[in-house]
């Protein structure tokens, strides 16, 4: 009995081994390929789930497939993050191992692409961008409800006012529209002990302001995902889009 015990246990190590490291290969083979096929400059992290692995690929059905990609180039942005989260995919675990990607069938592709602040900041011309957390925000009692929600966000950068360089705060609203993001700054945000800096003047807000708007036009989203929405999230904007029901590449994001 104790050797048919130890038996089983050796068996069940030596699978759970075999399926780790069959799964480990079939993302190393497809990040390589997705490196190399969506002109990337790293490799992207990929993770395929199905648990046992060996399971999942004889079903030829994999609950979720996750892609990140750092160092991306899109036009007007030159180092962007990029995610892409694929439920219920389908594609035999024969083309998996052979590094035959094409066709396969996916119900909800969820994409991400996130733009750190700094990048945003060398594009506005404001190289100390920041982006504001909220617990950091100071409203007065009654403007509570003025706080910026979730397609909002309070920037701070240091900008010319009066010949002086004058660190300022300006809210701004986020927009996809026309498969572009647009900032549209909104105002001022003014702290209610100190007030604005002497050096601004009413006539110099609309100026100030108007450089915390921006236009970042073609996203686009990893296999053809649909910009839907936007949001500040740390030290970035991230934009998200959906779509549902599509057969693509799994070694092409999609983005070129």
């Amino acid at each position: 009995m104790r050797k048919l015990i130890i038996g089983l246990l050796v068996a069940a190590a030596v699978f759970v081994l075999t399926d780790f490291s069959a799964a480990a290969y079939c993302e190393y083979r497809l990040s390589k390929a997705l490196r190399e096929h969506s002109q990337l400059s790293t490799d992207p992290e990929v993770t395929i789930h199905g648990v046992p692995f060996t399971v999942a690929a004889i079903r030829g059905k994999f609950p979720q497939v996750e892609i990140r990609a750092r160092g991306v180039h899109r036009d007007q942005m030159r180092n962007t993050y990029i995610e892409a989260l694929l439920s219920d995919v389908e594609i035999s675990g024969g083309k998996l191992f052979a590094g035959d990607y094409a066709d396969a069938k996916v119900e909800t592709i969820l994409g991400r692409m996130r733009i750190d602040v700094t990048e945003l900041g060398q594009q506005l011309g404001i190289p100390d961008l920041e982006i504001v957390p909220k617990s950091e925000q100071k409203v007065k009692e009654a403007d509570q409800d003025a706080l910026p929600t979730n397609d909002g966000v309070v920037f701070s950068g240091t900008v010319l006012a009066g010949g002086k360089k004058v660190k300022v705060n300006v809210r701004a609203n986020l927009f996809i529209s026309a498969g572009a993001l647009r900032i549209v700054a909104q105002e001022l945000v003014v702290d209610p002990d100190e007030g604005l800096p002497a050096e601004i003047t009413e006539a110099d807000q609309p100026a100030i302001v108007a450089r915390f708007s921006t236009v970042i036009n073609k996203l686009v989203l990893p296999f053809g995902a649909i910009p839907r929405k936007a949001w500040a999230e740390g030290t970035q904007i991230v934009i998200e889009g959906t779509s549902t029901k599509v057969e693509v590449a799994l070694d092409d994001l999609q983005i070129k």
